[in-house]
């Protein structure tokens, strides 16, 4: 959770609704030390990001924690759903492309 309050303390905009995705955004999930991903494109059905270092499935070759995807984009297509939670990692919010300092942005 710690991208979400630290680009809030920085002065950029936040939130919280899981629907309010926007490309450009960074969407943010907490558990351990969570993950980020660049928004692309949002649909009615969810939202598509570009994202580094996720996988589900773990490097049998490595002797520390490493995943399958490390080091490379990789693209995935959220429903709403799976967004909301993936694998230990909950949704936190949203990180927009934008300080807090221009008025005319709305979430």
């Amino acid at each position: 959770m710690y991208w979400y309050e630290n680009a809030e303390a920085a002065g950029w905009v936040v939130g919280r609704d899981i629907y309010a995705a926007r490309p450009g955004a960074v969407a943010v999930w907490g558990g351990g030390a969570g993950h980020v991903a660049f928004i692309e494109h949002v649909t009615t059905e969810g939202i598509e990001v570009s994202e580094m270092n996720w996988s589900q499935q773990v490097c049998a070759w490595s002797s520390r924690f490493r995943t399958s995807a490390w080091g490379r984009v990789s693209y995935a297509a959220l429903t709403w759903e799976e967004a909301h939670q993936r694998l230990s990692h909950r949704f936190v919010g949203y990180v927009y492309p934008v300080r807090r300092e221009l008025p005319d942005f709305e979430v």
